[in-house]
C-alpha cells in the first residue's frame, strides 16, 4: 500500500468587507482528521504567518515527493478571484495590482499535481469561482474534463465548492465554510454509502451533496452552491483507512463492560456499552448483601429446576444451595425479570449519580443525558441484537425496513450448549465474538428490557380498571428473552422468545435464565483514540420504545 500524503492551506484573505473568519479553523479541523487514525495521511500545510511563496513551495514539495501507488490530497480554503480569465487563490497579503507576487495562480497548483507521480490525486478548493481552475488554457473548450488533461494519472479529481461564476460561502450555523465542514463530517462519521467499510471520495461527495440540498431546502437566504467534482477516476480514491474496531472495556465495580460502536442519540453524546459476561453469582451476591439494597426486595435467587427425565420444570429450587450452580464465576440463574431490573437499579444508584468516588474505571462518565435512576438497565432487544450480530434487526419479529448500516461481527467460535449445567464466565476468548462480548448464544437465556404500554395503561386508569396484573401482562408482550441456554442445541432453537409465551411470564425464573446489563457513556470521557474510532465506526441506535426511560435530566 502506498503512502498517503496531504497538504492543507487556508487564509482568511486580505482585509475587506467579505473577509473570511473561519478558513483557518476549517483548515485546523481538516488537518486533524486527515492525520488521524481514521484517514492515516501524513499531513503538512501552511500557518497563519506563512507567505504565498511558502504556500507554493509546500505544494510543489509534496507533489514531487510522491511515488506511484501514493495518494495525494491538496486542500485550500479561503478567498479566490478571477482575473484575466484565470483563477487566483488569495493570501492574507494579496494585492489586486500585484497578483503574480502576492497570490497563487490555481494553474500552478494544477501543474504541480498533474506532474506528481502519485497514483491517486485529489484537489479540494473551498473558495469562490473554484470551477475556474481549468482556465484560461482550456477556455476554448469549457467542458474539457481531466480525462483529456491528465491522461497519465490513475485518478485525478477535483472537489470544488463552487462553479466558475458561483460564490462559495461560510455558514454561520456551521461556523465554517460549507464544503470543508461537511467534508470533515463525512470523514468523521464514515459516510460509507456502498457499505464497504471505507469512505471513498464518491461516498463523501454523495453525502455532501445530499447535505447541501437539505441545507438549501431549509435555509432561506443562506443557500450554498452544490459542490461539484471534475476529473477522472481509475479506481476509487479512498479517504479513510477503515481502522478495525478493537474491543475496549471498563468496569462498573466488579462488572466488566464492553464498549459497542453504537451511538445513542442526544447529538451523539453517548455510546452504548454492554457487560462482557452475563451477571455472575458473585456480582449478584454483592447486590443481595449490600446495605443500600434494603427495601428493594433483594433476595437470593430462587425458581425452577429442569427434570430431564420428565422434561418439565419443578420448584422450589435455590441455586445457591446447589454446588453445581453456586460457584462465584457461574452466571446467576433463577432471577426473574423484576429482580434483574432491581439489580440494574442498584447499580444505577452506585454509578448513575456521577459521584467521583463511584465513577466507573478508566475515567469513563455515564451519560448525563439520561435519568441517573435508569443509567444502567437491561439491554433493549436492539442493543442485544447488535452485540450479538452487529445488526439491530437480526431475528427480530419486526420488519427490517429502515435498517442502518451494520458491522460484520465474527460470532463466538464456541457455544456452551446441550449440557447438564451452566459454564463459568470464559476468559480465553473461546466464547467471545469479535466485538468482545461473551456468551451471546448458549449458556443462559437473557432478559431484554421491555416497554410498559403507557397509552394502554393510561386508558385503563381513566376507566378505573387498572391493576398491576393487567399491566404486567401488557409489559410481558414487549419483554424478550434472547440467546438460548445450556440445555438447548443451538442448531435447533430460535434464540428469541417473548415473556408472554412463557407459563410464568415475567416471574419466570429457570436454571438456564440469567441476564446482563447495559449503559450509556459520554463519548467525550473516552480516550481520544477510542472516541476517534468510535465516531467513525459508530452506528446510530434506532428509535425504540423500550428506551423511554432514558429521558433528558437537564443536568
Amino acid at each position: 500500500m502506498g503512502r498517503r500524503v496531504a497538504f492543507t492551506a487556508a487564509s482568511n484573505g486580505p482585509a475587506g468587507p467579505n473577509q473570511l473568519r473561519y478558513a483557518l479553523t476549517d483548515q485546523a479541523r481538516l488537518t486533524r482528521i486527515l492525520g488521524s487514525r481514521i484517514c492515516g495521511f501524513d499531513v503538512s500545510g501552511t500557518s497563519a504567518t506563512s507567505s504565498v511563496a511558502e504556500l507554493r513551495d509546500g505544494i510543489f514539495a509534496v507533489a514531487e515527493q510522491c511515488r506511484p501507488g501514493d495518494t495525494l490530497v491538496v486542500t485550500f480554503a479561503g478567498h479566490a478571484l478571477i482575473d484575466g480569465g484565470e483563477l487566483f487563490l488569495l493570501w492574507h497579503d494579496s494585492h489586486p495590482e500585484r497578483l503574480l507576487r502576492t497570490a497563487l495562480p490555481a494553474r500552478d497548483v494544477f501543474a504541480a499535481m498533474d506532474r506528481s507521480r502519485a497514483t491517486n490525486k485529489l484537489l479540494v478548493l473551498d473558495c469562490c469561482h473554484a470551477g475556474a481552475v481549468l482556465g484560461p488554457g482550456f477556455r476554448a473548450a469549457p467542458a474539457t474534463s481531466l480525462n483529456e488533461v491528465a491522461a497519465q494519472a490513475g485518478s485525478f479529481l477535483m472537489l470544488l465548492a463552487s462553479d466558475r461564476l458561483e460564490r462559495a460561502r461560510e455558514v454561520e450555523s456551521l461556523s465554517g465554510g460549507f464544503l470543508t465542514v461537511k467534508l470533515c463530517q463525512a470523514l468523521e462519521r464514515g459516510a460509507d454509502s456502498d457499505q464497504d467499510g471505507q469512505t471513498s471520495l464518491g461516498d463523501a461527495v454523495e453525502w455532501i451533496r445530499r447535505q447541501a440540498e437539505r441545507h438549501n431546502a431549509y435555509s432561506l437566504g443562506e443557500t450554498v452552491p452544490i459542490p461539484l467534482v471534475l476529473g477522472k477516476e481509475r479506481g476509487p480514491v479512498i479517504l479513510t483507512t477503515a481502522p478495525v474496531w478493537e474491543p475496549w472495556t471498563f468496569r462498573l465495580g466488579s462488572v466488566e463492560m464492553v464498549l459497542l460502536p453504537v451511538l445513542y442519540g442526544f447529538a451523539d453524546a453517548g455510546a452504548v456499552a454492554i457487560s462482557r459476561h452475563p451477571v455472575t453469582n458473585d456480582q449478584y451476591r454483592e447486590f443481595v448483601t449490600a446495605a443500600d439494597a434494603g427495601g428493594q426486595d433483594a433476595v437470593e435467587p430462587a425458581g425452577y429446576s429442569y427434570d430431564p427425565a420428565r422434561m418439565s420444570w419443578h420448584e422450589p429450587f435455590r441455586p445457591w444451595d446447589d454446588r453445581r450452580y453456586r460457584a462465584a464465576d457461574l452466571p446467576v440463574v433463577c432471577v426473574d425479570y423484576r429482580a434483574a431490573e432491581r439489580y440494574c437499579g442498584w447499580l444505577s444508584r452506585r454509578f448513575g449519580g456521577w459521584d467521583p468516588r463511584q465513577r466507573p474505571s478508566d475515567g469513563v462518565v455515564l451519560s448525563r443525558s439520561v435519568d441517573p435512576a435508569y443509567a444502567i438497565t437491561l439491554p433493549t432487544p436492539a442493543q442485544w441484537s447488535f452485540a450479538a450480530y452487529g445488526d439491530f434487526e437480526a431475528l427480530s419479529p419486526r420488519s427490517a425496513s429502515g435498517r442502518t448500516r451494520r458491522m460484520p461481527v465474527r460470532l463466538q467460535p464456541e457455544i456452551h450448549q446441550d449440557a447438564a449445567m451452566p459454564a463459568a464466565a470464559e476468559r480465553d476468548g473461546s466464547r467471545t465474538n469479535s466485538l468482545g462480548v461473551s456468551d451471546m448464544f448458549g449458556n443462559v437465556w437473557e432478559w431484554c428490557l421491555g416497554a410498559p404500554l403507557r397509552g394502554h395503561r393510561s386508558t385503563l386508569v381513566a376507566i378505573g380498571d387498572f391493576d398491576d396484573e393487567l399491566a404486567d401482562r401488557g409489559l410481558a408482550r414487549t419483554v424478550e428473552l434472547r440467546g438460548g441456554g445450556y440445555l438447548d442445541e443451538a442448531a435447533n432453537v430460535v434464540p428469541y422468545v417473548r415473556a408472554s409465551e412463557l407459563q410464568y411470564g415475567l416471574e419466570t425464573a429457570h436454571t438456564d435464565l440469567g441476564f446482563r446489563v447495559c449503559t450509556t457513556v459520554e463519548v467525550a470521557s473516552l480516550p481520544d483514540q477510542v472516541a476517534e474510532i468510535l465516531t467513525y465506526h459508530g452506528v446510530p441506535l434506532p428509535d425504540d420504545s423500550r428506551t423511554f426511560l432514558r429521558l433528558p435530566t437537564g443536568q
